[in-house]
This record gives C-alpha cells, structure tokens and sequence, in this order.
C-alpha cells in the first residue's frame, strides 16, 4: 500500500497541483497545495514512514486531497463568474488619509503591547542570541522562552506581534510613498524585526519572509513595478537565513559537538522536511488509540481562545509530552490526521471537498474587489499564506497564523472605512 500510495499521490495530486499553481499563481489553494506535497513526501521519507499506522495516514492524505481536488472542480462551477487568474482591476493608487492613520494607529498599539510582552517576559530571546553569536558565546534560553507563555494576555499579543506589526511596517517601508521619514520607517522596521523574532519563535519569521517574496513578485507581476530589486531580496534572504541559524543555536537545536552554523542549517532543513512529518506519525500513532471524538477536540480548542482556560489538554501537547516530558510545546497532528480523529470518514471526505470549494472561492471573491492597490495586494498576499499553511493541527491553526486577523484588517481598511467616508460626503 505504501507504494500505491505515492504512485497516486504522484498521478493524481501532483500534476494538478502543477496546473492549478501555474494557471491561477499566489492563491491560497496553491500555496496549501505545496505544503500538502511537501508533507506528504515527508511523512513517507520519514524513518517510520512504512510503519502500519504511517502508511494509513499516508492513505488519508491521497484519499483527502482527491476530494479537496473534487471541491475545488465543484466550486468552479458553482461559481461561473468569469475571471482571467489574477487579473483584476488594479490601480496604483495610495491609501487615503483615514486609512493611513488607521495604520500608523494600528504600529503604535502593537509597538505598546509588545513593549509589555517583552519587559513581563524578561528579555528579547533574538537580541541576546545575537550578542552571544557576535561575541562567539553559546547560549541556549528555552527556559526563558518557556517564560513567555505566562504572559498575561500573550496569546492576543501574539496577532499584534507577528501578524499586524510585520505586515504593516513593511507596508511603510515599501508598498507606500505616503510615509513621511524614510529614517523613520526603516527603524520602525529594524523594530519589528526585534520584536518577531524576540521570543526565539522561528515559524512566524519564516511565513513573514514568504509573505514578502509573494508580495514583491505579485505587485510586479500585477503593476509592473518592481518594490525591491533582485539583489536586495537575495541579500535579504541572506540575513533572513543569518538570523534563523542564530535562533537554532540559542534554541539548542544544534547538537554537542557540531559546528554552530553547519549544525544550524541542517537542523532547518530538518525542521522544513522531516521533524515536522515524524510529529505527524507520532502524533497519529497516539490518535489510533483513541476512539472518533466527533468534534469536541476542534470545539474545545476554539474555546480556549476565549478569555479564561477551558483546562483542555490537546493532542499536540500530550504527543510532545510522550516525546520530551513536558507539557511546555506542541507536537500537533497533520491536518488529516486531526480530521480523522474528530470526524472519522468524514473528515477526510466531505471536510477536504468543503475545503476545496472554500479556498477557490476564496480566491474568486477577493479577485473580484475593485479598485486594489498596494496595501490590498499585501493583505491578500498574507491571506493566501496563512490559510495555505494549515497542513497541521486543529482549525485553531487558522486563527493562530493570522487568517482571521487578516480579514477583520482587510475589512476595516476596505469596507468599514470607505463606508464611512462615503457617508460623510454624502452628508
């Protein structure tokens, strides 16, 4: 079975997967597509990748990804509105006054909150790496990390802190001209920076550095102008890689006796191609001994948003305490893996088909909003991001990456604001 299952996964999913990123490009059915490839040959090349339970899961991801496929066919045709893939009616214009201030609002609340995230916490994680990485220290502060999550209110900090403030701060800094100092915008920018990576938390940076590769090629290729040239995003990339290695080491990823950098890098490709996918079999082998909850697991997690702690204890943190003694991180399931154990059949039948005919249409409406600029592309751009990255976890992954928050910014800056200034002319 673990043969046929790469032989249908490479026929069927694979070269649709090809069509669909090529015809319609940045969408977020696109983005989700590749992850799901990724993950899939993953959890194959993984150690225990032939294990019983791991071929089952791969079974899962070929029988869930046909349906997503079948949800997307059937949406397009519910769906008939003509549309050319990312063609909309663009215009390269600036926001308006209200919207500018709503944005520098936005910065300065988000510069507030993670001020006080930080003195709480105790320290920034990433400046002290740096400092012990110039200085040739070795430093390892997992347990200061740990110490963030007693934060009051840090899960709410968490969307202004690695959502809001990137996004925004890099709109300043290149998706506008509207920004009075440059100074100012290239240090509020240094600023967040510090602020993203100060918990030592890598996978936030990581989609943000996607976010602003998919922005730089979708305002070309959508205004023709270029934002960023082709070596300023190498040598951004370059640093962007600098930091991640310094964060792997001070997170004590590298093991005694590897040289630091070396041992880094392999270390994040690991995380990137195999530990990921080992959690996901780990994680499985631990949901086959527990009987279909039939949702409760998605529902108490989605309270635990909520002011107040429900006392829920999650399969990510029981898998990651079987496989290091402490409750303090996350070992989730895959996304398939999660379904099943809520839902059984149907969570990989009729849930991915629902996911499929949601992303596409997703996709179709917002290419349907007139007049986008600059700031709209960005939004949409983080949008396709986040809902492309939930291969694992619970529905909560959507909230916790960024896709509600997204949208409530998205609705405030180019439906709540222009609604109101049209009332004002009016009157």
């Amino acid at each position: 079975m673990f043969a046929i299952n790469i032989v249908l996964f490479s026929a069927i999913v694979v070269p649709y997967a090809i069509f669909y990123i090529r015809k319609y490009k940045i969408a977020p059915a696109s983005i989700w597509f590749a992850m799901e490839m990724l993950f899939f040959y993953g959890i194959c090349a993984a150690p225990k990748g032939r294990s019983a339970n791991a071929v089952e899961l791969e079974t899962f991801y070929v029988v869930a990804c046909v349906c997503y496929i079948i949800g997307i066919e059937f949406g397009k045709k519910v769906n008939t509105t003509g549309l050319s893939p990312f063609h909309g009616s663009y215009l390269n214009s600036e926001p308006n006054s209200v919207q500018m201030f709503v944005i520098w609002a936005i910065i300065a609340v988000s510069i507030f909150l993670c001020t006080y995230l930080f003195v709480a916490g105790g320290m920034n994680v990433f400046v002290q790496s740096l400092r012990d990485f110039v200085s040739g220290d070795s430093g390892v502060y997992s347990k200061q990390r740990a110490k963030f999550f007693g934060v009051k209110g840090q899960g709410y900090i968490y969307q202004f802190r690695v959502v809001l403030l990137p996004l925004l701060a890099t709109f300043t800094l290149i998706g506008t001209k509207k920004t009075k100092s440059r100074l100012l915008a290239i240090a509020l920018y240094f600023l967040m920076v510090v602020f993203l990576l100060g918990t030592g938390q890598r996978n936030a940076f990581v989609f943000y550095c996607l976010i602003v590769l998919l922005y730089v090629v979708a305002v070309k290729m959508d205004l023709n102008e270029r934002i960023m040239s082709r070596f300023m995003v190498v040598f951004l990339g370059g640093v962007a890689l600098l930091f991640l290695i310094v964060l792997t080491i001070s997170n004590g990823r590298v093991s005694t006796g590897e040289n630091p950098i070396t041992g880094a890098i392999k270390s994040i490709v690991e995380r990137i191609l195999l530990v990921n996918q080992k959690t996901a079999i780990a994680a499985y082998n631990y949901i086959k001994t527990q009987p279909i909850v039939w949702g409760y697991d998605w529902w108490m997690m989605l309270l635990d948003i909520l002011p107040g702690q429900t006392g829920y204890m999650s399969v990510d943190r029981i898998v990651f305490y079987y496989a290091y003694g402490s409750y303090n991180g996350t070992g989730p399931p895959c996304i398939w893996a999660s379904a099943w154990y809520n839902f059984g059949v149907l969570g990989i039948t009729i849930f991915p088909f629902l996911m499929g005919v949601i992303y596409h249409n997703a996709y179709r409406k917002m290419m349907r909003t007139p007049n986008k600029n600059k700031l709209y592309i960005l939004l949409y751009v983080a949008l396709c991001v986040y809902m492309g990255l939930w291969t694992y976890g619970t529905p909560m992954t959507l909230f916790n990456n960024g896709v509600v928050t997204v949208l409530l910014l998205r609705w405030l800056l180019f439906t709540f604001i222009p609604r109101i200034t049209r009332r004002r002319r009016r009157a």
